[in-house]
């Protein structure tokens, strides 16, 4: 009775919130660059000068039904052009979603072209397409018309048509970033500006007959990186995305405190409006990176129901690929 209560409560908040199937909205990562970069805006890959390879998995409201959990492959690599002035950037993304039910998988291809503008300022435009299959186990579906005075047989026949338990199509978006990182090491300020659009092709992603659009969705960010003199820096931050009838703010700050010559410490905290507080952890290395977050739910649905705990890790491997091929670039601002 418990667990179809807690159901219950959680569509209702899903429904009236614009979060339903049928407004259906991607699923969110750390908003931070350190988690899950390219589903943030994949123009960040022209802040990278490093062979990059990421792994992420989050976990969020497990107290409901099987919960939902995201598992991510991001692979980002520079290829240098002409020196200090110009780059592409490839990268791939994988990542598999499983809600009940439900789960997709989504692979994608990016490939980027970044420019200097000027001696501090970049500008980064990235192009990205691939494939998402969505899928459905039906045998784990109830429905209204099986339920006869009160009881369920499994066995008593639906009219609810699904004309497919797998979807497949394309999906195509963008990235746009300028950036602003002097090479000077008494610079004190750094910074970006940055738009990045998904799913623009509206691809139909139902089950049933009719059409059922994957909304499109973009996202705007900006964050300003402080170098202190005590070896801490701040970046304030803030992101807005807009989905069909969802918007999300958040905004928030990383702190990172460097230790030695080639590590930092992490310390990351956002608010997400009328949703949650994220705290990140973490550990930046030369060669590696570690992270976890953990949103505390500010939600009516958290509110209602006790335990809706979100946990995240992210595992990086990096290679520095400007100094193997003699690029003199600015420290990354991320």
């Amino acid at each position: 009775m418990k667990t179809l209560y807690k159901t219950l409560v959680a569509l209702i908040v899903l429904a009236s919130t614009g979060l339903t199937a049928a407004n259906a909205q991607d699923a969110r990562f750390t908003p931070s660059f350190y988690s899950n970069p390219l589903k943030l805006n994949p123009a960040v890959m022209g802040m990278n000068s490093d062979l990059k390879i990421m792994l992420n998995y989050r976990s969020q409201w497990g107290s409901i039904g099987s919960g939902y959990t995201s598992s991510s492959f991001t692979a980002m690599s520079p290829i240098f052009l002409g020196g200090n002035n110009e780059k592409l950037d490839l990268g791939l993304n994988v990542t598999n979603n499983k809600e009940g039910a439900f789960s997709d998988l989504d692979a994608k291809l990016a490939i980027g072209y970044n420019v200097k503008l000027s001696n501090s300022g970049y500008l980064s435009f990235t192009l990205q397409g691939g494939l998402i299959q969505k899928s459905l186990d039906a045998t784990s579906l109830t429905f209204d018309d099986q339920y006869v005075l009160g009881s369920y047989d499994p066995a008593n026949p639906t009219s609810q048509a699904i004309a497919s338990e797998k979807v497949s199509f394309a999906d195509l978006g963008f990235g746009m970033m300028w950036y602003f990182n002097s090479p000077e090491e008494s610079s004190k300020l750094h910074g970006y500006v940055g738009v990045s659009g998904y799913h623009l092709n509206q691809s139909n992603e139902t089950f049933v007959v009719g059409d059922g659009n994957l909304n499109r969705r973009f996202s705007c960010q900006a964050g300003l990186k402080i170098r202190g003199e005590n070896k801490i820096d701040f970046t304030p931050n803030i992101i807005a995305n807009f989905q069909s009838a969802s918007q999300e703010i958040i905004g928030g700050i990383i702190m990172d405190y460097r230790v030695g010559e080639d590590g930092k410490a992490l310390l990351g905290a956002w608010y997400r409006a009328k949703d949650s507080y994220p705290i990140m952890l973490g550990f930046d290395h030369k060669y590696f990176l570690v992270n976890y977050t953990y949103d505390m739910t500010s939600s009516i649905l958290g509110n209602t129901i006790a335990g809706l705990s979100t946990h995240e890790i992210t595992l990086a491997y990096r290679m520095n690929m400007a100094s193997k091929k003699g690029v003199d670039l600015a420290p990354s601002i991320y």
